[in-house]
């Protein structure tokens, strides 16, 4: 079916076509005011390039929602094969229809368009601001974005023909503003035991988990994990396991730091490398970033012989998301997409328009259905959203509240303490603005919020998705950065802990012929909070709860239940 549309598409061209599209247009989005950070400076150049993309609707995203959950969840104990590309492409793609009429719309502009995603439900169209204002009956403006400097050209407000309301989603850039991607805040702190971070030698005792002694001077190491986990030390077996690690904001892992990290490896156990909007990875100590050398320190290091791919995003990018928009379709793209996707970076919630949000989401629930874990970090401000910061209610992070999560995509959280571990203070967790409770996590929302009470009333959308789904360790974690040695905290710890032991399981489930892993048996955390906005946000409990979610990985019990 994709194919098919795709040919119909570039065969009509930019010719007329018999039947015209009405002349008749109807405000399709429109925002009363720029956001704040953003200073109208005054109309556009009319000579200025536009590069605007359109969302088309696709013709069965219902049916494809319903084929993720089906590989999602097992039934009598046996796990459905993942879709493949062509497949999701088909649930995807929109129909003869919409591609034909949206075609002949911009044809009768004299106005070209090429295809920008794998199913073609994305469009991408080169104008100056005259014929842009034109065809959309907008009124694009030059706006300064107060932290860059940069221009920005926008518009309030745009229409589309009344008849192809139901055909395009939304397009942009038009009503929407540029958001920056965040990251955890960290800080290397000076490590107290100021040793190097090799594993043991021995596979450790894996029972009675509560007297983990190898996490000494409260420092997190991968021996620790390995004993607190269960996490194998030995080497993963060699298969066509992968994890791929989405580096944002020009954060660059260093060689020379992973060396140092874990010196006992061979230097060939190292990253390749991916770049798409502009992105590259400098070796100087000086471009070391501290977020990128945790990701490749902490999935090599823990998930030793799975290969890891480092996606580097640059900042030529256009899709209002910092380059997450483009990485979701780079990765799409690919005819063998790694198994799990970590990434450590985020956004507060807010700021990032509904349509845009469900773009992204819909991005993740087609890698989802092709068998990718999409393991994503809550961020670090408790309910205050993705860093500490004032508020009155409750600031929800995302993509961390995309809904397709079950086997596919997890939102991290962070704990702190061994024995037992607690929830990590700054670990954020909430419901989501924008997204619903999905079906199968109707009960554990229900069952937390009876146990809520009034606690909070009114500071969150108790109607809203759930997050995070899990945790791991987040809390005084041993790293190298720009030659030394220290400590961090963060839930970007924590999403490259549990991409590690997914990875791991995967390898071991390829090897054995299996489908890639559902982790489903963790351990329940059930002391702490998440404080924030002048409270002391949510707490945690038995079974799932907005700050750890279902708990921290169990590797044995994972691969002993369910693989």
């Amino acid at each position: 079916m994709f194919v098919s549309n795709i040919c119909v598409v570039f065969a009509l061209g930019i010719t007329a076509f018999a039947k015209p599209i009405s002349s008749s247009l109807t405000v399709h989005e429109r925002r009363d005011v720029a956001p704040n950070g953003f200073t109208l400076t005054g109309p556009a150049d009319e000579s200025s390039q536009l590069t605007l993309r359109m969302a088309l609707t696709s013709n069965n995203l219902a049916g494809l929602e319903k084929a993720l959950y089906k590989t999602a969840f097992r039934n009598d104990g046996v796990i459905r094969d993942h879709l493949t590309k062509e497949q999701v492409e088909s649930f995807v793609s929109p129909t003869n229809e919409t591609t034909t009429q949206v075609a002949e719309w911009l044809s009768s502009h004299g106005v070209a368009f090429t295809t920008t995603s794998p199913a073609g439900d994305w469009l991408q169209i080169n104008v100056d601001v005259t014929t842009a204002n034109q065809l959309l009956d907008a009124n694009f403006m030059s706006f300064n974005d107060d932290s860059t400097g940069k221009e920005v050209i926008r518009t309030l407000s745009y229409s589309i023909p009344t008849q192809l309301q139901s055909h395009i989603q939304f397009i942009h850039p038009t009503i929407s503003f540029p958001v920056k991607a965040k990251r955890s805040p960290l800080t290397l702190k000076k490590t107290k035991s100021n040793a190097q971070t090799t594993p043991k030698t021995s596979i450790p005792n894996l029972t009675g988990r509560a007297n983990v002694t190898c996490c000494v001077a409260d420092e997190v190491d991968p021996t620790c994990l390995i004993d607190l986990y269960g996490i194998p030390e030995s080497t993963a077996p060699q298969t066509t396991s992968r994890i791929g690690l989405a580096e944002f904001i020009e954060q660059f892992p260093q060689n020379a730091d992973l060396e140092a990290f874990r010196p006992d490896l061979p230097s060939t156990l190292s990253f390749s490398l991916e770049t798409l909007d502009g992105g590259s990875d400098p070796q100087n100590a000086r471009d070391a970033g501290i977020e990128a050398n945790l990701d490749v320190q902490y999935t090599i290091g823990l998930a030793v012989n799975v290969p890891v791919e480092v996606f580097e995003v640059g900042e030529n990018n256009a899709d209002d998301l910092d380059g997450f928009l483009d990485l979701a379709d780079f990765v799409l793209a690919q005819t063998s997409p790694p198994q799990v996707l970590s990434i450590a970076f985020g956004f507060d919630e807010p700021d990032v328009p509904a349509t845009l949000a469900n773009s992204l989401c819909n991005a993740y629930m087609q890698l989802g259905a092709r068998g990718v874990s999409v393991i994503i970090s809550a961020g670090d401000g408790g309910v205050s959203g993705s860093q500490s910061q004032s508020c009155t209610t409750f600031i929800p992070t995302f993509p961390s509240t995309c809904p397709f999560v079950t086997s596919t995509i997890y939102q991290v959280g962070a704990t702190q303490d061994f024995s037992p571990e607690t929830a990590a203070d700054f670990s954020s967790g909430g419901f989501s603005n924008i997204f619903s409770i999905p079906s199968y996590q109707a009960t554990a929302v229900k069952n937390y919020l009876s146990s809520l009470g009034t606690t909070n009333a009114g500071k969150f959308n108790s109607s809203g998705r759930g997050f995070p789904d899990v945790s791991a360790q987040g809390v005084n974690v041993v790293i190298f950065d720009g030659g030394e040695e220290g400590t961090v905290d963060g839930s970007s710890v924590s999403v490259n802990i549990f991409s590690s032991v997914i990875g791991l399981l995967n390898a071991q489930l390829i090897s054995s012929g299996l489908p890639v892993a559902d982790p489903s048996i963790l351990n329940d955390i059930t002391s702490g909070d998440n404080p924030g906005c002048n409270t002391n946000g949510f707490s945690a409990t038995t079974g799932w709860d907005p700050v750890t979610g279902l708990g921290t990985p169990n590797y044995p019990e994972m691969l002993l239940r369910g693989f």
